[in-house]
């Protein structure tokens, strides 16, 4: 079996818990690995939808929706691809969320991995990773142009999966692809934002999570992060030398952790405010919920550090198993 249905992006608008509403409905089948991205990396679309349908699809017995959601696809060589492929057969979902949100919200995420170190502001460069996946008007106007309309279904993060915490979401879009609704998901996992604890430890011990005991010496470096949304993770750096340690207690110095109304409405018109303008005569929608007024934007919190704290036997059973 190969996908009839595509859910192309944008990043950071809520594929994940599109996923995870999706995912155990009796008549729809998904990538095992969440996302496929088998359209966007040029070494596995070389590989031929052979390869794609026994690496993605071989667990998929007569499911009426088999489907791919990978926001990575929101990109016109993506799209182009899929549009050759599947041509009028698929179906597409698209979700679009508050530019400046987005971007943030990407950007921060990078600051989870540890991936990222600068100012937000000194990554506002044309053609960077962060404002390119922003930009929903003009990829918008490329899916309409490859694929049919009434195949092509778009959705507004901030309304369908904020603020009608989800259900929105999920009873439109398995009506789109002509399904029932199963249930209403009621533990769908979304994606996490936090800060890590990066600490140097300032005595001996050991710290516990899902794995089990990690024992730490002083001096050493503890990294404490998250694993999805449930599952606690705790990395030692054992022995670390004197630039080990300069590195990761200013990992965080030059992070922006808050925009002003100010700052949010300078982005948005440096770098946005053309392609919303695109994307609203596009859709037919003003989207009344990206007004600038009154809008800031905050880091999420710093994930509560348990350095020291031994878990109980209910709070392992949880992360364990969810």
């Amino acid at each position: 079996m190969l996908p009839n249905y595509f859910h192309v992006g944008q990043p950071k608008a809520g594929s994940t818990t599109l996923h995870f509403m999706l995912v155990d409905h009796p008549d729809v089948c998904l990538v095992k690995s969440k996302e496929a991205h088998f359209f966007d990396i040029d070494e596995a679309y070389d590989k031929g939808l052979d390869f794609y349908r026994k690496a993605h699809f071989a667990h998929c017995v007569g499911q009426k929706v088999v489907g791919d959601i990978t926001p990575a696809y929101f990109n016109a060589v993506a799209l182009e691809r899929i549009a050759k492929d599947f041509g009028d057969t698929a179906k597409i979902t698209v979700c679009f969320r508050f530019p400046v949100a987005r971007t943030y919200s990407h950007y921060y995420h990078s600051v989870r991995l540890l991936e990222e170190r600068q100012s937000l502001f000194t990554r506002l460069q044309p053609n960077t990773g962060y404002l390119r996946a922003s930009c929903g008007g003009n990829i918008f106007e490329k899916i309409l142009e490859l694929f049919p309309r009434e195949n092509v279904m778009p959705m507004i993060f901030e309304r369908d999966l904020v603020s009608s915490g989800s259900i929105q979401a999920y009873d439109k879009v398995c009506n789109f692809l002509g399904i029932e609704p199963a249930k209403v998901p009621e533990n769908e996992k979304k994606g996490v934002g936090f800060r890590p604890n990066v600490a140097i430890a300032n005595h001996n011990g050991s710290v516990e999570d899902y794995r089990g005991a990690h024992e730490f010496k002083k001096g050493d470096v503890i990294i404490e992060t998250l694993q999805w949304t449930t599952h606690y993770h705790a990395e030692v750096i054992s022995n670390p030398d004197s630039e080990t340690r300069e590195r990761y207690t200013t990992i965080f110095d030059e992070v922006t952790t808050e925009l002003t109304n100010d700052q949010v409405r300078e982005i948005y018109a440096s770098n946005f405010a053309e392609d919303v303008e695109k994307l609203k005569e596009l859709l037919g929608d003003d989207i009344p919920e990206w007004s600038l007024d009154d809008r800031t934007i905050k880091a999420p919190p710093q994930l509560e550090s348990r350095i020291g704290r031994k878990p109980s036997i209910l709070h392992k059973l949880r992360e364990r198993f969810g």
